[in-house]
């Protein structure tokens, strides 16, 4: 049976509390789900050195994945405002990609409306890391001194997105020439979005309509000759990472 080790990062747990105290948090056990863990390798000062001539030649190939590195949890209010961190350093000790099925804890300020945000670091192969699962929890009440258990099931953000649209993008009536109203659900965990339109029929001609924290926006360049072909990004600041940029056909 291949080895994991996870080691709670030093320092890596910020706890707003404000007028809280131990006594005023309770206990929040997470079930992870199973995310495909990454191998980390320490290298020499003359292999990290040899990399940067390395990532060059390979720019033109398709990034392999090397799994997720980090985790990062956060716990959010009914009005998406942060309560508590935490960021979880994930090592794979074997060769081969595995699946983590992990059980963590969480202390969080006990109050009702709290949700639960889990997100996956993904690392490519020669060209860096950015945020590629997302999950996150129903609204819990917590109680002071108590344990709630929660599973958070991950998945990918262009799963979520182009498969689910778990966010519930959609247009609020029938979108006109520059007057396409849009909302969205309340993105838990996300400090900010920025989000694109395709105004013309070329892959390169995206303009951004709207980066802020709202749940609507309106498209005033909407054409419907051009389509509905929109790209997204997310931005976590309790992470400190960001999501790669996501394209998506939005329904009406």
């Amino acid at each position: 049976m291949k080895k994991i080790i996870i080691s709670l990062a030093a320092a890596s747990v910020l706890l707003f509390t404000g007028c809280f105290i131990d006594s005023d948090t309770a206990t929040v056990r997470i079930n992870l789900g199973n995310i495909p863990v990454a191998k980390v390798e320490k290298k020499s000062l003359i292999d990290r050195f040899l990399m940067i001539f390395a990532k060059e030649a390979v720019a033109q190939e398709v990034p392999v994945s090397t799994g997720v590195s980090v985790v990062y949890l956060g716990a959010f209010d009914a009005n998406n405002q942060l309560l508590a961190k935490k960021s979880i350093n994930v090592t794979q000790v074997e060769e081969g990609p595995v699946a983590i099925n992990t059980v963590v804890e969480f202390d969080v300020p006990a109050r009702s409306g709290v949700t639960i945000v889990v997100l996956g670091e993904q690392v490519w192969e020669g060209d860096g890391s950015n945020l590629f699962y997302y999950g996150n929890s129903i609204q819990l009440v917590l109680t002071a001194g108590t344990t709630e258990t929660v599973e958070i099931g991950m998945q990918t953000f262009d799963f979520l997105i182009i498969e689910e649209n778990y966010f519930n993008f959609r247009y609020t009536s029938a979108p006109e020439t520059s007057n396409a109203p849009i909302a969205w659900d309340r993105i838990y965990g996300a400090s900010k979005i920025e989000l694109e339109y395709q105004y013309v029929q070329e892959p390169s001609d995206y303009q951004i309509i709207y980066i802020g924290s709202g749940i609507s926006c309106l498209n005033e360049l909407y054409e419907i000759a051009s389509g509905d072909n929109y790209r997204i990004k997310f931005y976590f600041n309790f992470a400190g990472r960001d999501s790669s940029v996501i394209p998506f056909y939005l329904w009406h």
